[in-house]
């Protein structure tokens, strides 16, 4: 048989490509793998531990502002119970309050039917009788616990029954306009013989009612729409 046909029956030899991730790569390549790697985990631990420092100063710093901020609010609302509002619920008995409707005139003499009750035309006794009669519940008695809860027991006037004196705001408002009434007619209350020193006080006093009758209305505002007439 002739030499070259036993070639042509030979199998051709095949090579297979070296993958450049190959197994045979050089302890050089894997050392500098491994500090890449060793470096990233150093970098994400850093970012964790910057993470946590700047969270907990955040989470202090959170925490004193809310304390302060507490602590300012008992201190204001604590020094508002003595000089200020009062947070404590009035021991006036609801059942003791009635309501009814009532038209408001603008002025006094366009009413009609009831008989009308002045209280601001030219003083005279009946307009004092009127002022008089309107007080005859301003004075209550106040029982001890509701002095404690507004801390100011120690400045109270304890009656014998054991209550202390006290009075409704809303008689105190209506005595500051009963005062800004008396202002108008100095001449018929002798406001006008009063000396330098009382008349001083009076003006405070008068002041102090043009104040708290302001802090009343914006208070408890009316919304009742008027109208131009």
């Amino acid at each position: 048989m002739d030499s070259r046909s036993d070639h042509s029956l030979e199998k051709p030899l095949i090579y297979e490509s070296v993958s450049q991730h190959d197994s045979t790569n050089s302890p050089v390549d894997s050392s500098s793998d491994n500090e890449a790697l060793l470096y990233r985990q150093g970098r994400s631990n850093r970012h964790w531990r910057s993470y946590l420092k700047y969270s907990a100063i955040i989470g202090i710093l959170l925490f004193l502002y809310s304390s302060l901020l507490v602590t300012l609010t008992v201190n204001v609302t604590s020094k508002n119970r003595r000089i200020g509002p009062r947070f404590v619920k009035t021991p006036v008995d609801p059942k003791s309050i009635v309501y009814e409707a009532h038209v408001m005139e603008q002025w006094v003499d366009q009413g009609g039917g009831s008989p009308v009750t002045y209280f601001s035309n030219q003083p005279n006794e009946q307009v004092d009788k009127n002022w008089h009669e309107l007080f005859q519940y301003q004075n209550i008695g106040v029982e001890p616990g509701t002095y404690e809860r507004m801390g100011r027991e120690d400045e109270g006037i304890k009656l014998p029954d054991g209550t202390y004196y006290g009075s409704i705001m809303v008689f105190h408002h209506l005595h500051c306009l009963k005062n800004l009434y008396h202002a108008l007619h100095p001449e018929y209350y002798g406001l006008d013989n009063l000396t330098v020193e009382t008349q001083a006080s009076w003006k405070d006093h008068t002041t102090h009612c043009l104040h708290m009758l302001k802090e009343a209305l914006m208070c408890q505002g009316d919304t009742t729409v008027l109208t131009m007439m």
